[in-house]
């Protein structure tokens, strides 16, 4: 039922002007309609990614930088890496049961593993690592959860929902990110009564004060997400206070303090092994944590594709376009289950996939994206559009 997205990669070298462009890219075989890192990295489920020049997008993910770039049927990558992985190799990523149940779905499908066509190298510790470059390559299957085929679930959601089949073919692409529990539990519980803009900047206060410096990148210095340990700080809610977070900073305090508590980090990836009733009552023992916020945890990190955050765009869309009626504007606890069962009745087990795509779709943002009529850039090499964008940066 769910093939691979991904098919093979391939490395290649810049030769530009600065010490950060004079580094390795590397290429994963992935297609558009895959996914759209335009919509993925700027729809509300991660906000430490920024389109920083034209088409290259780079954010902080599992403790190293990232660029990423896309054309048709590529995307590429470039990883700037900590002094402290660089030199004592590359973390493993977690192991959970998924690994397993996915290496069994991959090989009934025939699903081949990524191979490595050819590698390069590199000396210092603030450009890319390429002797990684396998790890790096499965991180980003990870995080974007390639190993599930798009297409294969759009066909599913299309049989099932008539209003689905008529929306899904002018945004293709969009996918659900697979994200660190502990980053994604504390970016939304930033997120209350928030926007998307300052939610980011929050996050950015929060690594600078909290986390470990990676590296300093085009004269922006990078750190990464704070540990559970640290955010249990008897100084983090006065800081935090400090830094503008007004009533969040106690819940992140104490809600660090209580996961430390349970066992710290490996309590929340065990989540990801327990069903999404159990994780969710967990999550929503925490501080701070309702059941929006314990959703967007459970389908974003902890592996519980059938979750459904509503929020007032989920609530609109279940009226506007699906005519269920309610007896109060307001977002009850009873509105909020009967929207999500719906949901999950009518999409089935992906329904947290299903509701990403109508989610986004409902965004102003990207109303004016129309899938079919993507400009192609295959034959456009990463390192002629960055060229070319500086170019144009001068003429100006």
């Amino acid at each position: 039922m769910l093939g691979c997205a991904y098919r093979w990669i391939r490395f290649t070298r810049l030769t530009t002007m600065s010490v950060s462009e004079r580094s390795t890219w590397s290429s994963l075989r992935c297609d558009k309609s895959e996914l759209r890192i335009d919509i993925v990295l700027d729809c509300g489920q991660s906000f430490r990614w920024r389109e920083k020049s034209s088409g290259i997008w780079t954010g902080v993910m599992k403790g190293r930088v990232w660029r990423l770039s896309q054309t048709d049927h590529e995307l590429s990558y470039q990883v700037f890496e900590p002094k402290t992985i660089a030199e004592n190799g590359v973390q493993r990523l977690k192991s959970t049961g998924r690994r397993a149940r996915l290496s069994k779905t991959n090989k009934a499908l025939g699903c081949q593993p990524l191979e490595i066509e050819s590698k390069t190298s590199s000396g210092s510790s603030e450009i890319p690592v390429d002797e990684t470059m396998s790890t790096h390559a499965n991180i980003l299957k990870d995080y974007f959860q390639l190993d599930i085929s798009l297409e294969s679930l759009y066909e599913q959601f299309c049989e099932r929902d008539p209003l689905f089949r008529e929306k899904a073919n002018h945004l293709k692409g969009v996918r659900l990110l697979r994200q660190d529990p502990v980053e994604t539990l504390f970016s939304f519980i930033c997120s209350s009564n928030n926007n998307i803009t300052r939610i980011s900047g929050m996050i950015e206060r929060m690594c600078q004060h909290f986390g470990e410096k990676i590296t300093q990148l085009d004269g922006i210095d990078y750190y990464s997400f704070p540990s559970i340990e640290r955010l249990a700080g008897d100084d983090v809610e006065q800081t935090l206070q400090g830094l503008g977070f007004g009533y969040r900073a106690r819940y992140i305090a104490e809600s660090a303090r209580q996961i430390v508590s349970k066992g710290g980090l490996q309590h929340l990836y065990e989540l990801r092994d327990t069903d999404y009733a159990a994780t969710k009552a967990s999550l929503m023992e925490l501080h701070g944590v309702g059941a929006k916020v314990a959703d967007c945890v459970c389908l974003m990190s902890l592996d519980k594709m059938e979750a459904i955050p509503v929020d007032t765009h989920v609530k609109q869309i279940a009226e506007r376009d699906y005519s269920l009626h309610f007896a109060t504007k307001s977002c009850t606890d009873a509105v909020y289950n009967k929207i999500g069962d719906f949901f999950r009745n009518l999409w089935g087990t992906h329904a947290g996939w299903a509701q990403c795509v109508l989610f986004a779709l409902d965004l102003k943002k990207f109303t004016e994206i129309n899938s079919s009529k993507i400009p192609s850039t295959d034959n456009v090499p990463v390192e002629t559009r960055i060229i070319k964008k500086r170019k144009r940066k001068l003429s100006k």
